[in-house]
Formats: structure tokens, C-alpha cells, sequence
């Protein structure tokens, strides 16, 4: 029987992953508890215990998910309302990532998980009059940078009064204003682009909002515009590609960032996005994308130290999977 792995990976910001098998369990902002977590995951593993007897349980205030005496994770009620939904949700992915992420020679299963959105404020901005105009209704304007005319609207750029750093997007329908997020700093607002894509056919308008954040760090902004009002469902920073990666009709979305780079797909399932981490999925220490073959590589440590080389290995996506494309030797 394979044996079993507990990793944590620093995803963007301040944000860790706890990994088993290359799955994501669990996401939290706490270094800390994340290390806490995969270490006592792995000891379980190494010592050959089976974690089917995975129990939620509360006591003193706090909910504890447990393998036999081995505490995995601690909750405090008084710190999180969601107490009991965090202890049940990680019981859950934790099972899903022991059965289901099975590995046969050199084809992987992707395992897509849905996309935690963390809702950015879309403020509405109540308008008297029919037709109105970014210069009338934006709240705070002080300058009015760039406009993007869409199949939705217009997309307005634009800077505050009180904020001299940042840059603004605006959405202005012929009824509506909305007040989105700050989309770049200041510097490089020219490079901030705004437009209606369709990713999964002609049911579902995506409003993608670009910009530039940081040391020159791509941050985009995917807004569903099929619903009453513009609504955030996903939002990355890194380089993107969006590629029907398998031929069916649908595209995807591929993310790049850091050094060495972290590479994630994500895809439009069961009405929403759904991600996959490449590298934790494959155990890599680096994956690229070539959107011109839409193939990936991935460079792994090499087993002999003695060997100056990554290892490289080269796959393809199908269906929700990864299958080793066989390389011709140079």
C-alpha cells in the first residue's frame, strides 16, 4: 500500500495549505496551525495508522477533529461561528483526498476542489436618473483614468479623492452604478484592461477585470454578469491563461506565479470554479505551461544528489486528468 504524505504549501498573501497526497484538506491563515496539522497527519501516517475512525467531537467549548487519540485540528467556538462546519468540512476532504486520489502508473487524477471565494464589497450606487455617468455617480471620483465599453456595460477606471495609491474599477449599466475593488496601484494603471469572455459557451458572461497590484504582480477579477448584480467568483494573482486544455468546447483557466512557479487549473463545474493544484497534485517542485503545445512540465528533485539535473516529466490534461507524455531523449 502506498504510503501517505502531509505537506503545507504558502499559496498567495498570507495563506497556507495543508496537502495530503497532494489534495488540499485545509486552508488557513495561521502558519502555525497548518504546520501543527501536517505534522501530526504524517505521524499517523508513518506509524501505519488508518484514519477511518476519523470523529468530531466538542467538549470545554471546542470542537476536535480526532484519528483515535491523535488530535488532528482544535476549533474554538468563541473564535469561529463555523466551528462545527471547519471540523466537518476537514473530516470530509480529508477522506476524499485518502480514497480518491489514487495515483496508476503515469497517469494522475486531477483533484478539483471548489474555489473559496473571499467576497470583495460590490457596492450598488442608487442612481435618480436613467443613463447615468461615471463622473455623476462614482462615489468619491476625483479623476476619471480610462473607460472599457463592454457587452454589460461600461467598465470605468478611475482614482479617489482620499486615495492617492490605489486605482478603481466601475461597472455603469444603462439603470446601475457599482463601485467594484481596487484593481492597481497607481503606477501602473495604464496597463488595466476590461473585458466580457465566455469561458463554458453562451450561457454565462464572465466580466474579467485585469490590473496590476504590487511589484508588478497581474491581479485579475472574474465577475458572473448572469445574476441581478456583478458577482465575484474568482480572483488570482500570477500569470493566466485561458485554454480549452482537452478539446471539449470549454475553456480553462491555467495560473502561473512565483519562483520557482505554482502552477494551478481551474475549471467551471457544478456552477462554480473549481481548482487543482499541479504541483502539489504531482509532488513537483516546479510545473510550467506551454500554452502553444498545452502541455505541462514538471521538474522534480532528483533522487541521486549526484546529479546536477532536475528530473523532468511532461503531461498532458484529459478529462480531469494528467497523463505522462513520453519525451525523446535529446
Amino acid at each position: 500500500m502506498r504510503k501517505h504524505t502531509a505537506d503545507v504549501c504558502r499559496v498567495f498573501g498570507n495563506s497556507y495549505l495543508v496537502v495530503v497526497d497532494g489534495q488540499p484538506i485545509y486552508q488557513t491563515q495561521h502558519a502555525f496551525t497548518a504546520g501543527r496539522m501536517a505534522e501530526r497527519l504524517q505521524r499517523v501516517f508513518d506509524e501505519a495508522r488508518r484514519l477511518d475512525g476519523l470523529t468530531v467531537s466538542v467538549q470545554e467549548g471546542r470542537y476536535a477533529v480526532r484519528s483515535a487519540e491523535t488530535v488532528i485540528l482544535e476549533v474554538d467556538v468563541e473564535e469561529s461561528p463555523y466551528a462545527w462546519l471547519q471540523a466537518s468540512v476537514l473530516v470530509e476532504n480529508l477522506r476524499q483526498a485518502l480514497q480518491q486520489n489514487r495515483q496508476t502508473g503515469d497517469v494522475v487524477q486531477l483533484p478539483f476542489q471548489p474555489v473559496t471565494v473571499i467576497h470583495k464589497d460590490v457596492q450598488e450606487v442608487k442612481v435618480p436618473v436613467p443613463n447615468p455617468s461615471a463622473e455623476e455617480h462614482l462615489p468619491e471620483l476625483d479623476v476619471l483614468l480610462e473607460s472599457f465599453e463592454t457587452d454589460v456595460g461600461t467598465v470605468a477606471v478611475y482614482r479617489k479623492r482620499m486615495d492617492r495609491e490605489n486605482v478603481y474599477a466601475g461597472l455603469i449599466t444603462a439603470a446601475k452604478v457599482y463601485d467594484l475593488v481596487p484593481i492597481s496601484n497607481m503606477l501602473s494603471w495604464d496597463q488595466t484592461s476590461a473585458q466580457v469572455i465566455r469561458l463554458v459557451g453562451e450561457d454565462i458572461p464572465f466580466l474579467r477585470i485585469q490590473g496590476v497590484v504590487g511589484a508588478n504582480n497581474v491581479r485579475t477579477i472574474y465577475y458572473r454578469m448572469d445574476r441581478e448584480f456583478p458577482e465575484p467568483v474568482l480572483e488570482v494573482d500570477g500569470s493566466i491563461v485561458e485554454i480549452d486544455l482537452d478539446n471539449d468546447g470549454k475553456k480553462e483557466i491555467v495560473l502561473s506565479s512565483g519562483i520557482p512557479p505554482l502552477t494551478i487549473t481551474f475549471m467551471w463545474a457544478e456552477d462554480r470554479f473549481q481548482e487543482a493544484f499541479v504541483n502539489l497534485t504531482l509532488k513537483a517542485n516546479a510545473v510550467t505551461f506551454n500554452p502553444e503545445t498545452k502541455l505541462f512540465d514538471a521538474y522534480f528533485t532528483p533522487p541521486d544528489e549526484t546529479r546536477p539535473e532536475p528530473e523532468k516529466k511532461t503531461y498532458k490534461y484529459e478529462n480531469g486528468k494528467l497523463i505522462e507524455v513520453p519525451t525523446t531523449p535529446a
